[in-house]
């Protein structure tokens, strides 16, 4: 086998798979380059989630005749004179491939003009070969059409998703580029229809509100600005009390640029680590600002990930910043909230922390049960006696451990009851059998709950709509994406039925949730919405031990949890006998 070089061309093509890897990323290297070009207006069109047009036009200091054919060049930039400049970047679009990359898959048309011009000059590029140059009217600023994207590389193309998911990850990118640069404003057009719009110098609240929502910014909490050395941070943390199912609702930005950092992501794990249950997880819109010298942003060719010159350092600077601001809120209580300026204690357990399992000898059989009746938190109870006449005959109970165990005694062992467990197995039976209802219980709300959904998010709350309806909700039309809640299902709380929509639809998007009816599915759909409700809150006192094991105890499968965890142990004379031997 011969060894040969690539032509031009098909070397071209190979560069561009590496930076245009979807629709989005041309919005972003384009994006960016107006950024530099010192815009203050950045207008974005596209159709097709991308695939067939995408336009961005800006009124930055533009180029030159010659300035724009040099930018066609492969490597060429006006952003990196040497080496050096690669480690200390202070700009966005740096990266010279991205037209040339562009023009080499696509039909690509650009228009420009500097201050110095009397005309502008446009540019057309088919398969990397330029078919025109010739001189345009138009105002100072760029504009740059790209069609028919990957139309020379169609295996390329096959790969991307449907219109939908590409539209979604543009629009994502908007969203974060108009949150890192509120000096710009940045609007978003699809199809002819303007998708959004955002202010410039905006207070980042409004900001927030303005392109997440209310519902979403409403989560948050103001930190103000902290310093150590050249380092800042600041932005908007989550409140207590809140939560997220995922952890895509941390959005960090450093020096201005929307980034992923495991540091920044474990400071934020850490601050909130004795506020939430290990299986949620916080949000945060934070900025970062440090020496450029101290970040490499050429981790990831789309500079979406970064590294730090020392990432314990800035762990522990974020970690302090967000820890200290919570403790002065909250006042190292975390069962207190905000209310619009008052303080609140909720009714959110203490978090639950993996202990080492004791060595028990097996669980609990359930053929050793007999079933009492219980319905609505009461025990009804056949006779006269609950200890001759029940399921809980011959049970006594002897305490709570660290609010994760219940203990108890029946005939001649010890009976530990795993609370978590317990609660899942019986909160997951209910949903599963109120799905299985003709006419499944619901509870109307006062005042209906607003539904507003992205459009990625839209198409799995269509997917699953059936699902919800089924297991109580009631939910009517109000919009495009758009959704008023009537009435929710018994076993979920009023407080927290929107929430417990918007996280499930979170991780149902990223489990691709199927959309089959079938037992399998429905029994997904309880599994997950078991997850995710809040209302797995322990109670307190001998009743509600006892409440709970009879509720327990007349599942169909009282000896796990959904995921299989035991609910009960059995400590026999021979576990004790091996604890003194």
């Amino acid at each position: 086998m011969s060894i040969e070089i690539l032509s031009k061309s098909l070397s071209a093509q190979i560069a561009a798979g590496e930076v245009i890897e979807r629709p989005a990323a041309v919005v972003k290297e384009l994006l960016e380059n107006s950024v530099d070009a010192k815009s203050t207006r950045v207008d974005i069109e596209f159709k097709s989630g991308g695939k067939s047009f995408i336009k961005v036009s800006d009124n930055g200091t533009g180029m030159s005749k010659e300035e724009a054919l040099l930018s066609l060049e492969q490597h060429a930039t006006s952003k990196i004179k040497s080496s050096q400049d690669l480690f200390s970047i202070t700009t966005f679009g740096f990266r010279g491939e991205a037209l040339p990359s562009m023009a080499s898959v696509s039909n690509f048309t650009l228009k420009t003009r500097n201050a110095e011009s009397s005309e502008g000059v446009e540019i057309f590029v088919r398969n990397k070969n330029v078919e025109y140059i010739r001189a345009c009217g138009m105002p100072v600023g760029t504009e740059i059409l790209v069609e028919n994207l990957f139309s020379t590389v169609p295996a390329r193309r096959k790969f991307l998703k449907s219109d939908e998911v590409e539209s979604s990850h543009i629009i994502k990118l908007c969203r974060l580029y108009a949150l890192a640069l509120p000096h710009i404003a940045i609007s978003l057009t699809e199809n002819g229809r303007i998708l959004f719009k955002s202010e410039k110098d905006l207070p980042l609240p409004s900001q927030v509100s303005k392109i997440f929502g209310s519902n979403f910014a409403d989560k948050f909490i103001l930190m103000p600005k902290a310093f150590r050395g050249d380092m800042t941070v600041t932005g908007m943390i989550m409140r207590v009390g809140e939560s997220f199912a995922s952890s895509k609702n941390i959005y960090a930005f450093v020096n201005s640029r929307p980034v992923s950092s495991k540091a920044i992501f474990f400071a934020l794990k850490d601050a909130y680590s004795a506020y939430l249950p290990s299986d949620k997880y916080s949000g945060a819109v934070l900025f970062l600002t440090l020496n450029p010298n101290d970040v490499d942003i050429n981790v990831h060719p789309a500079k979406t990930e970064v590294r730090f010159r020392n990432d314990a350092a800035i762990k522990d600077f974020i970690l302090q910043a967000m820890s200290e601001h919570l403790e002065s809120v909250y006042k190292k209580d975390p069962f207190v909230v905000e209310s619009k300026g008052e303080v609140l204690r909720t009714n959110i357990s203490p978090v639950f922390k993996n202990v080492e399992n004791l060595e028990y000898i097996s669980p609990v059989q359930a053929g050793e049960i007999t079933r009492a009746e219980f319905s609505n938190g009461e025990i009804r109870i056949e006779g006269t006696t609950q200890q001759t006449n029940s399921v809980l005959a011959g049970w006594s109970y002897f305490g709570r451990v660290d609010n994760k165990y219940d203990i108890f005694k029946f005939e001649n062992s010890i009976k530990v009851l795993n609370i978590k467990a317990a609660l899942a197995r019986v909160y997951y039976e209910e949903i599963l059998a109120n799905m299985n209802e003709k006419k499944p219980n619901s509870q109307a709300l006062l005042f209906p709950e607003n539904l507003e959904l992205e459009r990625s998010e839209n198409e799995v709350f269509v997917n699953l709509r059936k699902y919800f309806e089924r297991c109580g909700f009631v939910i009517e039309d109000f919009g495009k994406n758009f959704y008023r809640i009537e009435a929710f299902p018994s076993w979920l709380s009023d407080t927290e039925c929107l929430t417990f929509l918007c996280d499930f639809i979170e991780v149902a998007k990223e489990e691709s949730f199927g959309v089959a009816d079938s037992n399998q599915a429905r029994e997904k759909f309880a599994k997950l919405a078991m997850k995710n409700t809040r209302s797995l809150r322990i109670a307190e006192g001998e009743r509600a031990s006892f409440d709970l094991l009879a509720s327990l105890l007349d599942c169909k499968v009282p000896t796990n949890s959904p995921d299989g965890i035991y609910t009960l142990k059995e400590l026999d004379s021979n576990f004790f006998k091996k604890l003194f031997t």
